[in-house]
């Protein structure tokens, strides 16, 4: 290859790496894989008895499932509270729990855009003068610790479930159960060492909060009459979160309901009452982020202004 050849090679690789998506392209993409996973799940399950089940819930149980999703939100709060204040942010609990909602809301209304991890940051550096890189390692750190607890309770869940496979693959969940958090405590030393002071702490905020969104899983199978196979629905209620992660749907809309039924084929279960299990617990984590309207942090003026320029630019 000749060395203009070559240069021109590296220019585009330039080029594409500086050339960003606009929100309006993310959005309709989002839209889009949201629309297919849906329509593909609903060839596969009795739609109609899906909104029967749905609609005769116990709304006790319901309202008990909304309240520990919440209680869970409060927890990551609090985690992402410890975690800023290893940068030296001192703030209130309400403080960070009005973030918090605030910033769920962004994720609601900004689907296409930068969401509300970019409002966390820019508010967080405008009010306590902080460097936004050091705002984004807290934030990320925050949803590994997020991470590490879904991985962790899901192998603890597939380890006390009878599952149909090999016993040298119970071994390898054994051990990966084991050595998860040691591994991730020794990462997080290396890679981000100004963060290890609150890794105990913030990490046992991260399996309480998993915990407390399976309790959520379970008050909304009780309300939907679940008869059996409790476990079954957690786990994959788990694994369809930690899919939710990647970005490629509306709020996890259709991606959870194509775990649910791909994985009806290896545990047994219904796949009504599992889709009817997923599609309420996005309506709950959506009618939950309404409460951002109401919250709002205080903010400097420039927020909304910088805010609104950051996604214009992604």
């Amino acid at each position: 290859m000749s060395k203009s050849t070559g240069r021109n090679l590296i220019s585009w690789i330039s080029q594409l790496k500086s050339w960003k998506v606009p929100p309006s392209i993310k959005l309709f993409l989002k839209i889009s894989i949201s629309g297919l996973a849906i329509y593909l799940t609903a060839k596969k399950i009795d739609v109609k008895e899906a909104i029967h089940i749905i609609t005769e819930c116990n709304i006790y149980w319901l309202i008990l499932g909304v309240f520990t999703f919440n209680l869970s939100q409060w927890i990551s709060a609090v985690r992402l509270k410890n975690l800023l204040e290893e940068l030296g942010i001192q703030a209130s609990y309400w403080f960070h729990i009005k973030l918090f909602y605030f910033g769920m809301l962004y994720n609601i209304i900004l689907p296409g855009g930068i969401g509300g991890d970019a409002y966390k940051v820019i508010l967080l550096k405008n009010q306590f003068n902080k460097r936004a890189r050091d705002i984004l390692k807290a934030l990320f750190l925050d949803r590994l610790s997020g991470l590490a607890g879904l991985i962790f309770l899901a192998l603890i869940l597939a380890l006390i479930i009878d599952m149909p496979w090999n016993p040298h693959l119970n071994t390898l969940t054994l051990a990966l159960s084991i050595l998860i958090y040691p591994g991730y405590f020794l990462a997080n030393k290396l890679i981000f060492p100004s963060f290890t002071k609150s890794f105990l702490f913030v990490n046992i905020l991260g399996i309480l909060m998993q915990g407390t969104q399976i309790i959520c899983a379970y008050c909304i199978l009780l309300s939907l009459g679940a008869e059996n196979n409790y476990l079954s629905y957690l786990l994959v209620f788990l694994l369809s979160s930690i899919a939710t992660i990647i970005p490629l749907t509306l709020g996890g809309l259709g991606m959870r309901e194509l775990v649910f039924i791909y994985a009806a084929d290896f545990l047994i279960f219904d796949k009504e009452i599992a889709i009817a299990l997923s599609l309420l617990f996005f309506l709950i984590t959506a009618a939950s982020s309404l409460l951002g309207i109401f919250v709002n942090p205080k903010t400097k003026e420039n927020t909304a202004h910088e805010l609104h320029t950051s996604q214009q630019q992604h």
